[in-house]
């Protein structure tokens, strides 16, 4: 009995009062154990034993569970810190293509910027390779479009050309 109450003691120490952030999480499970002692007679310190078994299990799922969300933002970090180094490159590559120099600045930052955000992502994505070269693609059409000199020199392959395209940046 001295056990179990010196641990939860100790452990309550890491929180202000009972409105501090995961206490709930701390609380309930010392809740459940000291229900499962009220009925019992105490003629040894069996019940203890039960109790504080049970609340260790119950904080150590909680540390398991706490474990694996960590593990799993450090995991999602890592990916955008990837997505991000690649799409920095793609960029790179992407505003010293021949035909990006004519494009206007805004259409060059959308393609140095978000697009190549999206061509990063379909690269590291396995289940999206395949569309990473069609998204390429869109590149080269958008930034063949956005220069008047060009576009009006073939309107008939621009009016193809912009729902489909329209569509893919939407998407």
């Amino acid at each position: 009995a001295r056990l179990l109450l010196d641990e939860v003691t100790a452990r309550s120490l890491g929180f202000a009062d009972e409105a501090a952030e995961g206490f709930n999480h701390f609380f309930d499970p010392v809740l459940l154990a000291s229900a499962q002692l009220l009925p019992h007679a105490m003629p040894d310190a069996q019940p203890f034993v039960l109790a504080w078994q049970a609340i260790e299990l119950a904080w150590s799922k909680q540390k398991s569970a706490a474990q694996m969300q960590s593990e799993q933002a450090m995991q999602a970090l890592l990916q955008a810190e990837q997505r991000n180094l690649l799409a920095d490159k793609i960029a790179l590559e992407l505003t010293r293509r021949d035909d990006a120099r004519l494009a206007p600045i805004f259409v060059k930052q959308f393609v140095a910027g978000p697009w190549a955000q999206v061509l990063a992502q379909t690269r590291l994505t396995p289940a999206l390779l395949q569309a990473a070269q069609y998204y390429l693609d869109v590149v080269a059409e958008l930034l063949w479009s956005v220069v008047p000199e060009q576009a009006s020199r073939n309107k008939q392959r621009l009016v193809r050309m912009i729902p489909k395209l329209l569509a893919s940046l939407r998407e």
